[in-house]
């Protein structure tokens, strides 16, 4: 699973699958999803999972603010609705 952290090392949330991650990636503190988009965690663990288009385009992006993380979420949302069209429910 993905596992999101703060700075401290305090688990705030848990991701098991793509869809999973477009939720916690929402949900999780601001400070938490910039520390990981910081140090390219969403890239690699997409990439580990078998996403590697969406990981190769998450790479150079970086987050500074919370404008920058509903564009993430926005991006693997249509990524989702791409390549899963039949189960793009995400709540």
């Amino acid at each position: 699973p993905f596992i999101f952290r703060t700075t401290d090392g305090t688990e705030v949330a848990r991701a098991h699958d793509i869809r999973e991650l477009a939720r916690a990636m929402e949900a999780c503190p601001l400070e938490s999803f910039l520390y990981h988009a910081g140090n390219n965690h969403f890239s690699a663990w997409l990439s580990l999972h078998g996403h590697r288009a969406l990981a190769v385009k998450f790479a150079p992006m970086r987050a500074y603010n919370e404008l920058d993380r509903q564009n993430h979420v926005r991006i693997v949302r249509e990524y989702i609705s791409e390549v899963f069209p039949d189960r793009c429910v995400f709540f």
